[in-house]
């Protein structure tokens, strides 16, 4: 019994060390063809991308709806949500 707690030790020791580095050769080299696209990486490295500037009108009756359902899931006995 001692010999086979010993060899499913080793075992899952190596198996372990082994996951440490699986994703090392997991690795892929290829172009961004998005490089120099403002809308994708904005105007600098550290500014926000253009796509997240755009708004959009809201639909009339969604904010109420989506109070209505906040409501509904937090109303319930045991909700531990504000």
């Amino acid at each position: 019994m001692k010999r086979v707690q010993t060899i499913l030790s080793v075992l899952m020791l190596g198996s372990l060390l082994a996951s440490c580095s699986y994703q090392n050769a997991n690795t892929i080299e290829q172009p961004d063809v998005r490089k120099n696209n403002k809308t994708v990486y904005g105007v600098s490295p550290d500014s926000a991308a253009a796509q997240l500037k755009q708004n959009w009108p809201d639909k009339e009756g969604v904010a109420q709806r989506a109070e209505d359902i906040r409501l509904k899931l937090l109303s319930e006995k045991g909700s531990t949500h504000n």
